[in-house]
Order: C-alpha cells, then structure tokens, then sequence
C-alpha cells in the first residue's frame, strides 16, 4: 500500500487527449493544475522501445487563472496535495516513472527546484520512491557579449519496487546528456 499524507485539499483527475490532470483549489482561491504527459509525447529525443518512451511522464504543476502570479503564504496543504496526487498517479499507472522538470516561464525554476526537492525529502514517500536529480548548465554569449548561464533541473521519480530502476536511471542519464548536445548546438 502507498503512503498517503493528510491534510491535503480535495482534488479531482481529468484527462485532456492524453494528458492526465488534477486539479485542485486553496484556501485562498488559487487553483492549481498537476499534469502528467507521456514523455514520448514531450521529449522528441526519447528512443521508441525504451523504459521511458513506454512508462515515462512528463510531471510538472502550476498555478492557473487569475491567482497565477499572486504570491501566497506558506500552505503545507499544497504540498501534501502535490504528493497525494503523485503518490495516487503512481497507484493508477503500474511501473510508471516521472520526470520533473522545472519550468522557467517566471523566472522561477531554481526555487520551484528547491520548493519540491524540500517537499520531497520531508514527506512521508520518501521512502516509497527513489528520485535521482540532474542538472544542465549551458552558456551562451548574449548580445553585448557577455555570458549568460542557463541551468536546468530535472528529476526522475520512481517506485522503489520498480522492476526496471536501473535501465530507467540509466535512459534517464542519456535524455540528461542529449539535453546537454542539444544545448551545446543552440537547439
């Protein structure tokens, strides 16, 4: 059985083509959208035939609608949510593995990276599941010449019974580096 952390805000899933969602509302009427995409349907540089392209997600979530750039105070409940609906996504979807991915439309992803990594560690699945985190700097020189640094933060997340870790660590490794080719080239 999987861990479930209380104190959590009601939240319901929805499928949107063949992408997975729950949403969920806060005390101060932020509404929140956790999604779940087949990474073979996000990442064009996963291999047809592999862990990942097969039981790879996409996670990620974000504040929607006219509360999305409203700062908020500390509110464990979104956390436990956020938890509740990966935990509840895991138990619908066998042998799955998330990729995290922070988003950077706000200039935010270090602390969005920050925020979870906290959450994860300080919650009841830690034990539950394994995440390993990776990150890729590039550098670019920018119009006047000087050099700008990009880092990205990623994350792969997965059942500790999960028969296929370390093929899918692995996969997770070489999305880590062609991400990295990539950025290198400028695509």
């Amino acid at each position: 059985m999987l861990p479930v952390v209380k104190d959590f805000y009601s939240h319901s899933f929805d499928t949107e083509e063949d992408i997975t969602v729950a949403w969920f509302q806060t005390k101060t009427d932020t509404v929140y959208r956790a999604y779940f995409y087949p990474l073979k349907d996000y990442l064009d540089i996963v291999k047809s035939g592999t862990i990942l392209f097969e039981k790879g997600f996409f996670f990620g979530f974000t504040k929607v609608g006219d509360n999305e750039d409203k700062k908020e105070a500390m509110d464990s409940k979104i956390k436990n949510t956020i938890i509740n609906i990966v935990t509840e996504f895991f138990s619908d979807v066998n042998d799955c593995v998330l990729i995290f991915h922070c988003d950077n439309g706000d200039n935010k992803k270090k602390l969005r990276n920050k925020r979870f990594d906290e959450w994860f560690a300080n919650s009841s699945i830690e034990n539950s599941y394994l995440k390993y985190d990776e990150t890729v700097i590039s550098f670019e020189i920018g119009p006047n010449g000087q050099v700008i640094e990009d880092t990205e933060y990623l994350s792969l997340i997965i059942h500790s019974g999960n028969p296929v870790i370390e093929q899918a660590v692995q996969e997770f490794q070489k999305i880590k580096d062609q991400l990295i080719l990539n950025k290198s080239n400028g695509d």
